[in-house]
């Protein structure tokens, strides 16, 4: 995926997938969006690092903090990436009708019952998803999209599952997955009905 962005102005929204390291080598602007309650802040010089720890690798960090009547956990965070993912895609030029706007490809590759949420944004909204197989969570997709089975575990109502565009990539080459993304930052291969 990585691969696909470099040299462009686009950017990744990640839930703190271990990319970080590879976007500060090519340049790549990395969006971080989580629940403060949910990461922990690095420590100096640590023997071991703790696989919700914050690294240096991102450029922008927006963090949901907990209130007194309000904890936030994974998942919640799916509408704030939407909406930054959103603003980013409309950008200055197209708010002024001189360009037209962005796209926007959600691509699940991680293992998190939370990409339920991301989901649920994506297709309410009509954007392509990308499910690439490889994780324990990603089979569970599949295999329900391709009716392999009926009965699916999830956090939002399976209706938004069967109705969006989600395009299946049984192959996790990183080639592959560039493929997939140019093409759905060229083309959108679906009718979206025009809003009144």
């Amino acid at each position: 995926m990585l691969r696909s962005l470099v040299g462009s102005e686009m950017c990744i929204r990640d839930r703190f997938t271990g990319i970080e390291m590879f976007t500060m080598r090519k340049q790549v602007k990395l969006i971080g969006v989580a629940p403060e309650g949910e990461i922990q802040y690095p420590k100096i010089n640590p023997t071991v690092r703790e696989p919700n720890e914050l690294s240096n690798g991102h450029t922008h960090l927006f963090l949901l903090c907990n209130t007194d009547k309000r904890k936030y956990q994974w998942g919640d965070e799916a509408f704030l990436k939407y909406t930054i993912a959103n603003a980013i895609a409309t950008g200055k030029q197209s708010k002024r009708g001189t360009k037209p706007k962005c796209k926007i490809v959600y691509v699940i590759l991680g293992d998190h019952a939370a990409c339920d949420y991301d989901i649920y944004y994506a297709a309410k909204n009509q954007l392509p998803i990308i499910i690439v197989n490889g994780s324990s969570y990603s089979e569970k997709l599949i295999s329900f999209m391709s009716k392999e089975t009926e009965d699916i575990n999830l956090e939002i109502d399976k209706e938004y599952l069967e109705n969006s565009h989600s395009y299946i990539l049984d192959n996790n080459n990183s080639e592959e997955i560039a493929s997939y993304l140019h093409f759905f930052l060229t083309y959108t291969p679906y009718d979206i009905p025009r809003k009144a």
